[in-house]
This record gives C-alpha cells, sequence and structure tokens, in this order.
C-alpha cells in the first residue's frame, strides 16, 4: 500500500512493545462515499394489522395460530413479524402464507443480478435466511451461504448472491469489495 501524500507514521513506546505503528484507514485508503438507499416496504393491511396489534398488545394471529409475546421479547418478536414469520416459545418458526418484505428483497436482488450485479445479503434469522433462499430459487438466482465450502470463490465465480449473517461472514469480507457492490439488510 501507499501512503497519501503528507501522512505521517507515528511510533509509540510502551512498555510491552518496543515500537507500535498506528495508520488510520483515512491516511491511505482513497475510498467513494458511501451511498444508501432506503427502500420502504409497504405491508400488507392484515401483516400491518398483525404488527400493530403485536406491538400494542403483545399478541399476534398468524394464519389462525395466537402467540402471546412478553414486553422483553417485544422488540426481536416485531423484527420477525415484519418478515412474516415468528418463533414461538420452543423457537420454532411459524410463517404466514407471504411476506411482503421478503418478497421485495427477492425483486431487488433478481433486478440488480439481471443488471450484472453480485449481491451479499445480510439477515438476522434463520427462518429470514431459509424463506430468502426459497424466494432466490424460485427467482432463478444462485447462492451460497457461508456453510458453502469455499463460499468466497464460489461467489466470486458462480452465485449472483450470497447469504449471510454478518458474524459468520464477519472476516475475508474485504475480499468481496473486489467484485460486489451491492449490499441488502
Amino acid at each position: 500500500w501507499k501512503l497519501k501524500k503528507g501522512v505521517t507514521l507515528y511510533t509509540l513506546i510502551t512498555p510491552i512493545r518496543k515500537h507500535i505503528f498506528t495508520l488510520a484507514a483515512d491516511d491511505w485508503l482513497d475510498m467513494p462515499e458511501a451511498t444508501y438507499n432506503t427502500h420502504p416496504v409497504k405491508l400488507a393491511s392484515a401483516e400491518y394489522n398483525e404488527y400493530m396489534r403485536l406491538a400494542t398488545m403483545l399478541q399476534i394471529n398468524l394464519d389462525g395460530n395466537v402467540f402471546a409475546i412478553r414486553e422483553q421479547a417485544k422488540q426481536a418478536k416485531l423484527q420477525t413479524a415484519c418478515n412474516g414469520f415468528i418463533y414461538d416459545k420452543d423457537g420454532i418458526p411459524h410463517r404466514a402464507a407471504h411476506s411482503s418484505k421478503l418478497t421485495q428483497v427477492a425483486e431487488f436482488v433478481a433486478s440488480a443480478v439481471a443488471e450484472g450485479e453480485k449481491v451479499l445479503i445480510f439477515y438476522a434469522f434463520r427462518e429470514e435466511a431459509i424463506w430468502l433462499a426459497e424466494l432466490l430459487k424460485k427467482e432463478g438466482i444462485s447462492f451460497v451461504s457461508p456453510n458453502t465450502p469455499n463460499f468466497i470463490e464460489r461467489f466470486e465465480n458462480e452465485a449472483d448472491c450470497l447469504i449471510g449473517h454478518p458474524a459468520s461472514i464477519g472476516h475475508g469480507i474485504d475480499r468481496l469489495q473486489q467484485f460486489c457492490r451491492v449490499v441488502v439488510w
């Protein structure tokens, strides 16, 4: 790597190590600013009504199954409800018939892939990843996950999409910036 003009490296002396060199990324990286595009998803009226019932009454009805929620778990349950499912007390996911949000994510990814882009999708919940994988298969989008052997190489050379939890892709993600510029959270 090459330092920008006028940048100085500083040497610090500590009792543990004789020399420590510090260098901020701003001193040597010349990257454009990130562009954030927010795509609001309008929930279907049934989805919105159940979301509001969960937010106010701490219960939700998914296709005839009513689930009661503790106040402490409300935020996580609201997040899953926006995706069209909810985990019961035993950790078993229960899906609604449809998810406006995940359907729109799949449509966005299909559009980006049609334009020649590779897409990295970060998910928060296992059921979200499973459902997204099903929707992407229906769209004919090839994808890999960190569970796939050699997933970075396969994403680079074969797959259109990489689906992963941020904690599972934390190492080696710098390689992805060479061939992927679209990230969906």
